[in-house]
């Protein structure tokens, strides 16, 4: 079986926004990406078990990209985060917010 490309983007926000952060997680960026058309399918939203930092609430979400390379997957996942809906909700959020993109590939052992 070939391998699948996943992206993997971790947010770190402010428990003081977390509700707000849900929020516009699910009816804003995700449904976004939906109406928007994204090829990338989204495979799971996850809570972080583990305490990056006191006071932060950490989330993930899992995409599997399309039959892309690497590099095309990445930049087009990235002009999607760079996108209207998540640069209003960063520059709202300001510091209480962070995110990174990790690129993985799934395995087959």
């Amino acid at each position: 079986m070939a391998e699948k490309l996943v992206l993997n983007t971790s947010f770190h926000v402010d428990k003081s926004v977390e509700q707000e952060f849900l929020r516009w997680l699910g009816e804003d960026f995700l449904a976004g990406l939906k109406a928007d058309g994204c090829p990338f399918e989204v495979e799971a939203v996850s809570r972080l078990l583990m305490t990056v930092e006191e006071g932060l609430a950490s989330y993930a979400v899992r995409v599997a990209a399309p039959s892309l390379n690497l590099d095309e997957a990445v930049a087009r996942w990235e002009t999607y985060l760079s996108g209207e809906r998540l640069g209003a909700m960063q520059q709202h959020l300001g510091n209480r917010m962070l995110f990174f993109t990790t690129p993985m590939e799934d395995i087959e052992l």
